[in-house]
């Protein structure tokens, strides 16, 4: 006879409890941090990479052949950018009459 599951266990397969998931961000060009067109800080924040492992991938895949530079632009152009907050609403300005 099998024994009982270990309290906590949880099933052949199944991801345990305790497993935390990273949850991914939406694909957006920031604001800060670009170096041309933010299209390796997107995919970074995007899937939770170092930026710069990126950008040296980025870097080194241009050694090989293919439209990677293409790829790029059109990334650059397709990937949408952060939205601008709007400003603040300026307080009005009082003036004293005297």
């Amino acid at each position: 006879m099998p024994a009982d599951p270990v309290p906590g266990a949880s099933p052949l397969g199944a991801a345990p409890p305790a497993a935390k998931t990273r949850r991914m961000t939406e694909l957006r060009r920031p604001r800060t941090g670009r170096v041309i067109g933010g299209v390796c800080a997107a995919l970074a924040a995007r899937f939770g990479w170092d930026v710069t492992l990126v950008r040296v991938l980025a870097l080194v895949s241009l050694l090989l052949p293919g439209p990677q530079l293409i790829v790029y632009v059109i990334a650059w152009v397709v990937i949408p950018g952060e939205s601008v907050a709007p400003p603040a609403p300026a307080a009005p300005a009082t003036t004293s009459a005297g």
